[in-house]
């Protein structure tokens, strides 16, 4: 666990309609929910009063981005949501999703363009090459926000207490989420995120989120 190792996840090689999918996506929202991403992200946008955009990395099924206009509909029409999944259905009203590939050439003006980024476990699948060519294109970003997966061997040994209560398509990703997660100041230094200009304020939790909050100086 000394280095963090990336490997693909079933969950992103399957269909949305495969009821593998399915039950994966499903039992991703109870890991969020008993991780308290969501409801960190959310807390943390509570003082937020900019005028750009956010865009959120790796939307998923939407359920950030609900929770988030849910609690401040005024940032709905400032919402921007990238992923590779097509829109779901109960997306919210006002806000924008783009079925992108992140590395794409036409999703880089998102990224150039976003004031916020939120991600809640996400970012654990990009290489270290990839995070730090996304902190290299995000020059308007003032406040990034990431909740991702704690690689340490309490969450291994969490991740196999809830085998029988989750799919077997997530029994595999849950592994290879944590052995691609972060520790310390990892995320921080592979973005590029450097004190100045950037405050960054990191945390780990007994559930498992090591929790990324950097808000850039003027």
């Amino acid at each position: 666990m000394t280095h963090r190792v990336t490997a693909p996840e079933i969950l992103d090689s399957l269909p949305p309609e495969d009821p593998a999918a399915v039950a994966g996506r499903r039992d991703l929202r109870r890991i969020n929910a008993i991780m308290g991403n969501h409801r960190w992200i959310c807390r943390r946008m509570a003082d937020w009063h900019g005028t750009g955009s956010i865009l959120e990395i790796g939307a998923g099924d939407g359920s950030l981005a609900r929770r988030i206009c849910q609690e401040y509909p005024h940032l709905a029409t400032r919402y921007h949501a990238i992923d590779l999944a097509p829109c779901p259905g109960n997306f919210p009203a006002g806000a924008t999703w783009h079925e992108k590939n992140l590395w794409s050439p036409d999703a880089a003006a998102l990224l150039a363009d976003a004031s916020v980024i939120v991600c809640s476990l996400v970012l654990h699948h990009f290489t270290d090459e990839e995070l730090r060519s996304l902190g290299s294109r995000i020059p308007r970003c003032v406040r990034f926000l990431a909740s991702e997966p704690c690689r340490r061997p309490l969450h291994l040994w969490q991740g196999r207490l809830i085998f029988p209560f989750i799919h077997r398509v997530t029994r595999h990703d849950m592994i290879v989420s944590i052995r691609a997660g972060f520790r310390g100041g990892e995320l921080a230094a592979l973005l590029g995120l450097q004190t100045p200009p950037w405050n960054v304020s990191m945390e780990e939790t007994f559930f498992g989120a090591g929790r990324m909050a950097a808000l850039r100086s003027p």
